[in-house]
Parts: C-alpha cells; sequence; structure tokens
C-alpha cells in the first residue's frame, strides 16, 4: 500500500513538473514571436518610412 502511494506521488510529481515546463516554454515562445513581430514591425516602418497602417493597406491591395 504505501508503496502504491509513493508511486502516485512521484507520478504526480512528474506530472506537475512537466505541466509548469510545458508552460513556461509555451511563455517563452510568446515571449520570442512577440519581440519577433515587434521587430519585423519596426524593419518595415524604417524600410517604407511613414505609416505603417497604410502600408499593410497598400500590400494588401496589390
Amino acid at each position: 500500500m504505501i508503496e502504491a502511494l509513493f508511486a502516485f506521488m512521484v507520478f504526480c510529481s512528474v506530472l506537475v513538473g512537466m505541466i509548469s515546463l510545458q508552460a513556461s516554454l509555451n511563455r517563452s515562445y510568446q515571449r520570442v514571436l512577440h519581440a519577433n513581430s515587434h521587430q519585423v514591425e519596426e524593419e518595415i516602418t524604417k524600410q517604407y518610412g511613414g505609416d505603417l497602417p497604410y502600408i499593410i493597406e497598400k500590400v494588401l491591395r496589390s
């Protein structure tokens, strides 16, 4: 009985660890995506200058 409880405790600990690791990786991935999109937006603004919504509208119409 004690062995089963110990095994269940280890299983729960591993499960909680995996879930928290996945959540941490997801947050890091979202930060990287946000930073990348911000950098691309800045590069487009520098390259074409001016108003970004105007640029997007111009590209979508082409």
